[in-house]
């Protein structure tokens, strides 16, 4: 009884044998393999989403500045097409606005404003005076001298919005 006793208890403090050691390397060398494979494409998701959100970032600052500014002037003149028509803004990498005159070295996005004629009509009705569609083209780019019209469409990302002028 004490040496079966004794064989029990040898084998239980023994610890593992080659081949559970070997298959348990292997099974913890498989999942970091593979953890480590999905990081490349995390990065890269992680890089479009935080573009994503600095080039909404950058529409929401152009259009809240759009819809805030005078509309026309007191005969009537359409002011919106004519101030913002083709305006360009450039951004650094944290969305802050950089002067557009002399940008300097900063530049990591450059947005393009396009105003179209009061296009913007309500079911059954003539276009809407107190409604505008304004489109803004946001482009990741180094360069002030980047074309809206000569790059691929997918360098930059095309953001479609209507405003609405409250009051006169």
């Amino acid at each position: 009884m004490k040496s079966n006793l004794n064989r029990l208890k040898s084998r239980l403090l023994r610890g593992f044998s080659l081949p559970e050691a070997t298959i348990s390397i292997g099974i913890a060398a498989l999942g970091l393999t593979s953890a480590i494979g999905f990081l490349p494409q995390s990065m890269q998701t992680l890089k479009k989403a935080g573009d994503m959100a600095t080039e909404t970032r950058i529409t929401e600052q152009i259009i809240s500045s759009i819809s805030s500014s005078e509309w026309v002037d007191n005969t009537g003149k359409d002011l919106l097409t004519d101030e913002y028509q083709g305006k360009r803004y450039y951004f650094d990498d944290l969305a802050v606005e950089l002067d557009s005159k002399n940008p300097g070295d900063w530049i990591s996005y450059v947005a393009e404003v396009e105003v179209p004629q009061a296009d913007v009509s309500l079911p059954a009705s003539d276009p809407d005076p107190y409604l505008r569609r304004v489109v803004v083209k946001v482009g990741s780019a180094t360069s002030r001298n980047f074309s809206f019209v000569a790059a691929p469409k997918s360098t930059y990302r095309t953001y479609a919005s209507v405003v609405s002028r409250s009051g006169k």
